[in-house]
C-alpha cells in the first residue's frame, strides 16, 4: 500500500506518494482532491503503471506514477 502525504514547501503544496515528489500545486484543498481521486481509481483498478498487472489480486498493489513538477 502507498502512503501519500502533502508537504509545504514555500508557497507550494508538494503531493509525495511514499518518499518520491510526484505533484506540486499551490492549494492544499486540491492536493488533498486529487490524492482521494487517485486512491480511488487504484482501489477500482481503473489507475495502474505501466507495465503493472491489473488482476482482482493485483489492483491493491498498483502504483501511481505522476510527472514530477519540481523546479
Amino acid at each position: 500500500m502507498k502512503i501519500y502525504s502533502i508537504e509545504k514547501i514555500g508557497s507550494d503544496y508538494v503531493v509525495k506518494v511514499d518518499d518520491q515528489r510526484v505533484m506540486k500545486l499551490r492549494s492544499k484543498r486540491r492536493a488533498a482532491q486529487l490524492i482521494l481521486e487517485a486512491q480511488g481509481l487504484l482501489r477500482d483498478g481503473l489507475l495502474a503503471a505501466p507495465g503493472l498487472a491489473t488482476a482482482p489480486g493485483d489492483r491493491d498493489d498498483a502504483a501511481i506514477r505522476l510527472a514530477s513538477s519540481e523546479t
